[in-house]
């Protein structure tokens, strides 16, 4: 959506007051001379995605405290949100009431630091934002603060915020929402005065990475598959982690760090990764880095072959029983529910489990089937309680199944256990 002319109008006499304010707050005009910029546009960041900046640009003595760069040329951003380029850098993605700054340190002491702001998200009300320059020890030497307009589309990164001190003691800053949640603040094009060393590495060596989940030469139905796996250190923190697949389709790759494996490194996983197969043969591959290079675990292949079109699930039976040891017990229930439930009372209750047995048609197997049980009274009201129950198992649904086998092991039927 693209504002009015009376809007840009407004935004821009709010860009001349901001800068208007930072420079007074600067105290000192800042000294002639070339500023590094950084646009984040060379990040390698894919098309309306997203990758963790953290060290990527520290040889020019400048790392992150894990944002998020992402990539704002689909939609719903309009052409131009961000400052220069696409690629603009956020905190608490995906993150809910986050406080959180971002945050850039320096190895060098810098006299002027800039950064601009917008925010990619509808804005209901004004928001103050704020930029904070620390010396060494962490201590405040200047700040700068615009207030970005109440807007009901997206606020493109057009407003400045900037710090000039009479010396070079800026060793840090941070953008923050004071009071309040640094959700959607966008940030693009920090510039900075001086150039500085790579910081310090203490790794010893590069990341070492296992796979455990998945095993290898492994065949899935759906776009999805167990991922499990660990991770040595170095010596040093985590810095970056990703999962790559290359298929005939090209190669495709998502962030693991920090969502999954954190800066300690160590056990991840199990959990159902999806959305990264192409049909067909997959080779996939775990990377992490720290501040020495990248270690990759071996490469695992994973052939996804999708469920045929026009395949159906046949309910076969649903048996509700009462006792974990009772649900294998033959004689307890029956397959049309003959047997009487026991109530449950104010002091007691017995657990209570619905088996439910599946057929297929339309191919031979479908492996890794899982379930939600819903229920009604006659009415159509719904009883207390969760108003679903995820199934406690997932199995594979053979065509050849009949309820006889179905009811003969725990495995072979979706098990719900139902709340009290």
């Amino acid at each position: 959506m693209r504002a009015s002319q009376s809007v840009r109008q407004t935004l821009l006499g709010m860009v001349v007051l901001a800068s208007v304010v930072a420079v007074l707050v600067g105290a000192v005009p800042a000294r002639a001379g070339a500023l590094t910029v950084l646009t984040f546009d060379d990040l390698g960041v894919p098309a309306g995605g997203r990758v963790t900046l953290n060290s990527q640009y520290s040889a020019q003595g400048v790392t992150f405290n894990d944002v998020s760069a992402i990539d704002y040329s689909q939609a719903p951003f309009p052409a131009g949100f961000a400052h220069s380029g696409s690629v603009g850098i956020e905190q608490c993605f995906a993150v809910e009431f986050c406080s959180s700054p971002i945050a850039a340190s320096f190895t060098s002491g810098q006299q002027r630091v800039k950064v601009w702001v917008g925010y990619s998200f509808a804005l209901p009300q004004p928001l103050t934002v704020r930029l904070t320059a620390f010396d060494a020890g962490h201590g405040s030497v200047g700040t700068a603060e615009v207030t970005l307009p109440a807007n009901d589309a997206v606020t493109p990164i057009q407003f400045p915020l900037e710090v000039t001190v009479p010396d070079p003691t800026i060793r840090s800053l941070e953008v923050s929402v004071p009071g309040g949640y640094t959700n959607a603040v966008a940030v693009d094009d920090l510039e900075f005065s001086s150039l500085g060393p790579p910081p310090p590495c203490d790794a010893t060596s590069i990341p070492t990475v296992r796979l455990t989940q998945p095993p290898g030469d492994v065949v899935v139905q759906n776009n999805e598959f167990l991922l499990e796996g660990s991770v040595e250190t170095g010596g040093a923190p985590i810095e970056r982690a990703t999962i790559i697949d290359n298929s005939q389709q090209g190669v495709r790759t998502a962030t693991l760090y920090p969502s999954l494996i954190d800066a300690d490194g160590g056990h991840f996983g199990p959990v159902r990764f999806n959305g990264l197969l192409t049909a067909g043969g997959n080779k996939l591959t775990v990377t992490a880095s720290n501040c020495l290079g990248t270690g990759a675990a071996g490469t695992v292949n994973v052939d996804w072959s999708p469920i045929p079109p026009g395949t159906s699930f046949r309910l076969l039976g649903l048996e509700v029983t009462q006792g974990v040891q009772l649900m294998v017990t033959q004689g307890v229930q029956t397959p049309s529910n003959f047997v009487p439930l026991v109530a449950a009372t104010q002091d007691s209750f017995k657990r209570t489990f619905v088996r439910v047995y599946l057929g297929i048609s339309g191919v031979s197997r479908i492996t890794g089937v899982s379930g939600t049980l819903t229920a009604s009274r006659p009415d159509g009201s719904l009883p207390g309680g969760p108003p679903t129950v995820p199934s406690l198992n997932s199995i594979t649904v053979d065509a050849s199944g009949t309820l006889a086998s179905a009811r003969a092991s725990l495995a072979t039927s979706l098990n719900f256990e139902l709340p009290r």
